[in-house]
Order: structure tokens, then C-alpha cells, then sequence
């Protein structure tokens, strides 16, 4: 750890004299072990910022002050790519260096309190993040050049739904039914009799979305069931497996 000291020198009977020494920096221990530094001898308390030192007689050393470690400027690493089928930029901070780390960091995209990840349909957006007091960054990160991932935005209709509460299949999933390359749908779940026993317009996995209930939301009993999903002129069917 790295110190500097500004000393001032008296006369152990009176203090007419004085003078004022400064020392260059020093490494000394800040656990109360002595560190020899030029003939003087520095001693010190963990978390104390205030040291006191020992010379020569007839002098003593007083009153030292505490130099914080500069960890640097703030810095931070950011990738991007786009989602084609979702039609979402993700923009994902990578690493958080400097003045503060990614645990202590306050991240906000485009001005809202957010986390190391951000997905906007704009390939432009606004970072800030910021630390202690004197610890910020502001930067447009552009997006417009990002690399597209899942190039494959087939539809594809999941079999099997386990609603029990556990998070796991807990509803039925179509992926990739939310993405613009598809226009509205139609979603009807038929029992194994013919009977249409659920039917929804525009689901889209969250807030429409099966779940092993019935038109009037009580449980159907778990077996086989058939979907049939309308998307313009298109028309998919198959089956799922419920069971709890």
C-alpha cells in the first residue's frame, strides 16, 4: 500500500522551531508492523488514517495523512448482436473495470434502471453506469453492424406440457410465434373426443398462453390433446401430452 506523509518537526520542550519535511512515497504496512523508511520508523493501525512515526531525539514526527489507490478510469466492454427472428438488438455488457466492478455497478439503458442485458427493437442505444462519487460513463452504443444469430425461425410446437408448478413446461410453448416474420394467429386445443376444450387469439407464449386449463380455466385431466393453429393462410396441427 502506498502512503505519502507531510511531517512537522518539534522540539520535545517547546515548539518555537519548526520546520516541515515531506517524504516521498513509502511502502508501509497498515497492520500496526513496523516499516523502516530512511531511519524513521512508521507505525500504523489498519483502517486508521493517521499515523504515527518515531526519529531521532530531540524531534518527533507527527500527523501523517492517507493516499487512497487510483483504480483508474471507469471502463466497460459491450457486445451486440440481432435476433432476425425476434427482430430485438441485444446489447450485453461484457465487463465493468476502473472505479467500480459489475456487482457494485448502476447500469440504465436509455434511462431506465436495468441489468447487464437489454434488448430493444432499435439499434442504437443509450448506456450509462455509474459507481462511487466521481465514478461515471455515458456512451451510445451502436448496434447497426451486429452480428444476426437464430437465422432459423421455423415455428416449432412443443409436445408436451407438465403444468405442476415446478417451472418447468409448465405451459405450452410455439417457438418463435411472437416473431414479426409471422402476422396474427389463432390457437384452438381440441380434446381427444373433437371437442375444442381451449381457443385464443394472438398467443404468444406470456400473457396468451395454455397451460393445461380448460375454456372456464378449471384443469383438464392429463392424456393426449391436438392444437390447430391458424396463421393467415397457414394451418398447423399435432399433438401434446399433458400430464402433471
Amino acid at each position: 500500500m502506498v502512503r505519502s506523509f507531510a511531517i512537522i518537526l518539534c522540539m520535545l520542550s517547546a515548539c518555537a522551531v519548526q520546520a516541515q519535511v515531506t517524504f516521498d512515497r513509502v511502502v508501509i504496512s497498515p497492520f500496526a508492523i513496523n516499516a523502516n523508511a530512511g531511519g524513521l520508523e512508521f507505525y500504523s493501525t489498519g483502517g486508521q488514517p493517521e499515523f504515527t512515526t518515531v526519529g531521532e531525539d530531540p524531534f518527533f514526527l507527527t500527523q501523517g495523512f492517507e493516499q487512497p489507490l487510483d483504480k483508474g478510469p471507469l471502463s466497460v466492454e459491450v457486445s451486440t448482436v440481432y435476433n432476425a427472428c425476434t427482430a430485438l438488438f441485444e446489447y450485453r455488457v461484457e465487463e465493468i473495470s476502473g472505479c467500480t466492478d459489475a456487482a457494485a455497478a448502476n447500469i440504465l439503458w436509455d434511462g431506465v434502471p436495468g441489468d447487464s442485458v437489454y434488448f430493444s427493437s432499435f439499434p442504437q442505444a443509450e448506456l450509462i453506469v455509474s459507481g462511487p462519487v466521481g465514478c461515471y460513463l455515458s456512451q451510445l452504443i451502436d448496434a447497426s453492424n451486429a452480428p444476426v444469430t437464430e437465422t432459423d425461425c421455423a415455428l416449432i410446437f412443443y409436445s408436451f406440457i407438465s403444468p405442476n408448478g415446478d417451472g418447468m413446461n409448465d405451459t405450452w410453448v410455439i417457438k418463435h410465434i411472437n416473431s414479426p416474420l409471422f402476422g396474427p394467429n389463432e390457437v384452438t386445443i381440441v380434446g381427444r373426443w373433437g371437442e375444442a376444450v381451449w381457443s385464443r387469439k394472438n398467443y404468444d407464449n406470456e400473457t396468451v398462453v395454455w397451460a393445461g386449463e380448460s375454456a372456464d380455466g378449471s384443469e383438464l385431466p392429463d392424456g393426449t390433446y391436438f392444437y390447430f393453429v391458424t396463421i393467415g393462410d397457414a394451418q398447423y396441427t399435432g399433438y401434446i401430452e399433458l400430464q402433471r
